[in-house]
């Protein structure tokens, strides 16, 4: 399958107080955390900016990554979703995969799997599963893409999940629930 990553860099983070994609864990901003793991992974990759764009896009100016922005990125995460379908739709890859700018914990060995299990399930959303709730980074299938295109708000597709939970491949990645929105978030997942 022809696989694309979205990463959805565009929100204001705040609760962190300050750019937090910038924000360096262990010398590396939270940001490289899932370039990295999707370059590994061998994924093409483009970056959805809004807030803070120069500041964001700085993290990784010397990677192999393109990016977008979302003037509207105001409006929430569904917005910036949207937006980057959208730009994507012109490459017509087979699948895209979404993913948070700061996942920390994801890895190559995670995004390897949600590929095989996409290869396996090719009409089916493969999704990351913690125990808790199903939650990005999140495989869609080319039939999804126009209900990705009609999102708006802050919700994201956590709607259309659960509207086809059916039809979703849940892949067990307790590392998922790893994200940062606060300060102490950091201390948490550098504890685990």
């Amino acid at each position: 399958m022809k696989i694309e990553a979205l990463v959805l860099a565009a929100g204001r983070g705040s609760r962190f107080g300050a750019v937090k994609l910038a924000h360096k864990i262990n010398g590396k901003p939270v940001l490289r955390y899932t370039l990295d793991t999707l370059l590994a992974a061998e994924i093409p990759t483009t970056v959805v900016l809004g807030y803070a764009a120069d500041t964001v896009r700085s993290v990784y100016q010397n990677l192999p990554v393109s990016d977008i922005l979302n003037s509207n990125w105001e409006q929430g995460m569904g917005t910036t979703l949207a937006c980057g379908v959208m730009h994507l739709m012109p490459n017509m890859p087979d699948a895209i995969l979404v993913c948070l700018g700061d996942q920390i914990g994801i890895t190559a060995q995670d995004i390897n799997r949600m590929q095989q299990a996409a290869n396996e399930n090719p009409d089916c959303i493969v999704v990351a599963d913690f125990g808790e709730q199903l939650s990005p980074p999140c495989l869609f299938p080319r039939r999804f893409f126009k209900q990705l295109e009609q999102l708006s708000g802050d919700e994201g597709a956590r709607h259309i999940l659960k509207r086809h939970i059916a039809e979703c491949v849940r892949l067990s990645i307790p590392d998922a629930q790893y994200d940062i929105d606060c300060p102490a978030d950091i201390e948490r997942f550098l504890a685990r």
